[in-house]
């Protein structure tokens, strides 16, 4: 299995996940490795610096301005390394609003894992940007990849009330 992730440096939810995920499959025999756009061992939890992985190192953000946009193409990056390698399944640790970019070409079968999915309401000037980039209609038709891992109830509920189906 191949999990993707941006930067699972900073001691969150997410790295617990990565981490009991990669020990139970361990355990059942199964090969896990981490690809990422960034780490800091002197930041992370002992297990995922120990833990097999491949960083991909690429521009997070402009100012914080367009996180969004370079989240996006990191993700990709990391994914397009990942799928290299032949996994069995690629599991998306962020992007799933944009699953549609990040697995183009992608011939891995891939899962998104949603913490949480926060709807936000964007600006005259954010909408303008997201109309220019693209993101807009690549979250639209990215709702319709399945499956999707969700953390909670609450999680699954704000996912359907913006794809019912």
């Amino acid at each position: 299995m191949a999990y993707v992730y941006i930067a699972p440096d900073i001691r969150g939810g997410v790295e617990r996940f990565i981490i009991e995920t990669e020990k139970r499959l361990r355990l059942l025999g199964c090969q896990v490795k981490l690809f990422c756009n960034r780490f800091d061992p002197s930041n992370a939890f002992r297990e995922l610096v120990q833990m097999d992985k491949v960083v991909v190192p690429h521009r997070l953000d402009l100012f914080g301005r367009f996180r969004m946009y370079y989240s996006m193409k990191a993700i990709r990056a990391a994914t397009l390394k990942a799928n290299e390698w032949k996994p069995d399944i690629i599991l998306l640790g962020a992007g799933f609003l944009w699953t549609k970019y990040i697995l183009k070409g992608v011939d891995a079968p891939a899962v998104s894992r949603v913490h949480v999915p926060v709807p936000i309401k964007h600006g005259p000037v954010n909408r303008i940007y997201r109309w220019l980039t693209r993101l807009e209609s690549i979250e639209r038709e990215s709702l319709k990849y399945k499956p999707i891992i969700c953390n909670s109830e609450f999680t699954k509920r704000m996912i359907l009330r913006l794809e019912p189906n």
